[in-house]
């Protein structure tokens, strides 16, 4: 593809909300892509702050970009250094319940298989010991990232919503609008997703594996306790269920969309297409 091809064709914004299949669609891109085009947009781009790799970037190598992935892709930042491409939206969203648990599993094997103590994620208690999973959650349910709500807005919009964030019906709303303007909106439990999400972005992926799975559980309840806290945990997230169904209706209709109509017309016409209700 020549340079004038590349500097026209859209780039790909992947916000990367933890915990939704994120990492393992990071992973095949960058496998199955040349060197510069995707750019992993987490704390840092190789040791650099985000904003100032874009910074630091020549005409030339913001042209090769085909997708900026992480938890730091913040949409202003990204259409402002890339102003001569047509930015398109894509997330991943997860069944919070299923998200919840699978953080906690996640924290909890990165302090025993890494010893991840600096990070810790609210694990401890103030005497030391490990939290178990409603005594985190009750320490952390009002925390931005137990809510995918917060991660939508934060790097959506210009509400800059801090590291505790109890999201407002007027939030939802706001993130529903966020949603519908998203190129693509996936569900992590629907492995056809992945597929979609790499032929919309042009890359091809013939053999697919998830990345950063957890395979141990460290949640001991029984079974009826565990059910008691699933609903306990849904109950206390609303507006996070609520974005979540809204995220099923989207991605029903966008793949309609798109097996009726291929990728170059759902780049071009079905962010358009979804009106923001």
């Amino acid at each position: 593809m020549d340079n004038a091809s590349e500097q026209h064709r859209p780039l790909f914004a992947f916000l990367h909300i933890p915990k939704t299949g994120g990492t393992t669609i990071c992973h095949h891109m960058v496998r199955n892509c040349e060197e510069g085009e995707i750019i992993s947009a987490y704390n840092t781009v190789e040791g650099v702050k985000a904003i100032d790799h874009f910074r630091d970037m020549t005409q030339e190598e913001q042209n090769r970009v085909r997708a900026v992935f992480g938890h730091n892709v913040y949409m202003e930042e990204i259409e402002n250094f890339f102003e001569d491409r047509d930015v398109m939206r894509v997330v991943f969203l997860r069944d919070p319940v299923d998200r919840i648990l699978s953080l906690y599993n996640f924290f909890r094997r990165q302090y025993d298989e890494e010893n991840h103590t600096e990070r810790h994620w609210g694990l401890f208690s103030e005497n030391g010991e490990i939290r178990s999973l409603r005594q985190w959650f009750e320490y952390r349910k009002g925390y931005k990232d137990m809510n995918h709500v917060g991660y939508v807005l934060e790097y959506c919009t210009d509400l800059h919503t801090g590291e505790q964030f109890l999201p407002t019906w007027d939030h939802f709303q706001s993130a529903k609008c966020v949603l519908d303007e998203c190129a693509f909106v996936g569900l992590m439990e629907q492995s056809e997703d992945f597929s979609i999400c790499y032929t919309l972005m042009g890359v091809p992926v013939s053999h697919m594996w998830r990345e950063n799975v957890s395979v141990r559980s460290y949640i001991e309840m029984s079974e009826q306790e565990l059910e008691d806290m699933k609903h306990y945990i849904r109950m206390s997230l609303p507006y996070a269920q609520e974005l979540y169904e809204y995220a099923k209706v989207l991605n029903k209709a966008q793949k309609a969309w798109f097996k009726k109509h291929g990728s170059a017309a759902l780049q071009t016409n079905l962010a358009k297409s979804l009106t923001c209700v």
